[in-house]
């Protein structure tokens, strides 16, 4: 489960897999307005089309004033990616993100014991982002006020051909850069970093594979904390 308050209202989404694995629509939501919790429904539309346990989940609402615009991204057990996008009203545009035009089908993502995908806005331009940990690579997906595009990959920073447990996305919230620091740890052990400049497909100005990182060993315990 992941949650967020949408930026506008403050009014709490909190998105949470139901433990069901008999249907497409596999996840649920409720909301928190400050004063009473109101249980919704599970969405209306596929969280995955696999008929598998959704195992992670993570939302972060668009941080820009008098936004209600808040996503939600599912990993599932067959380690594809799926997400969704609140309007302030209602969820919709929601897109299998693994189906090889956008990242790559089925991947090498390992979400049934980690998570190797993360999210973030950059700050300046408000454009929503998926980092997978897919291959030797970074894949990133972004919304682009209309629909989902591919953006463009770190190139390969996998020095050991390893796989990637854990993908971190920070971005710099100044709000006069668009910034995002992308952390990724293998069980090698081994990690890699970059820093992505978005807008748009976004471009990777600067990233160290992990032949710089070669004992992050501290880190494969790592569970990200989740924020509300």
């Amino acid at each position: 489960f992941d949650g967020a308050y949408e930026t506008a209202t403050s009014t709490a989404i909190i998105v949470f897999s139901d433990g069901d694995n008999n249907d497409t629509t596999t996840a649920s939501w409720a909301t928190w307005d400050g004063s009473n919790w109101t249980l919704r429904q599970n969405f209306t539309s596929q969280t995955n089309t696999n008929f598998n346990y959704i195992y992670w989940i993570r939302v972060e609402a668009n941080p820009r004033v008098n936004s209600q615009e808040v996503f939600a991204t599912f990993a599932d057990a067959s380690n594809e990616l799926y997400a969704a996008r609140w309007s302030g009203s209602a969820w919709g545009n929601f897109q299998n993100i693994t189906n090889s035009s956008l990242m790559s089908l089925g991947g090498s993502l390992e979400s049934v014991n980690h998570r190797d995908f993360d999210i973030a806005f950059s700050s300046q331009t408000s454009t929503f982002y998926i980092f997978g940990g897919i291959g030797d690579n970074i894949e990133v997906v972004y919304w682009t006020g209309s629909g989902w595009a591919a953006g463009t990959d770190s190139g390969d920073i996998d020095a050991s051909d390893n796989t990637w447990r854990w993908v971190i996305a920070k971005p710099d919230v100044s709000g006069t850069s668009n910034r995002i620091a992308v952390f990724a740890q293998q069980g090698s052990p081994r990690a890699a970093f970059g820093i992505f400049n978005g807008g748009g497909g976004g471009t990777w100005p600067n990233t160290w594979n992990t032949d710089f990182f070669v004992n992050a060993s501290r880190s494969q315990a790592y569970v990200p904390p989740i924020g509300l």
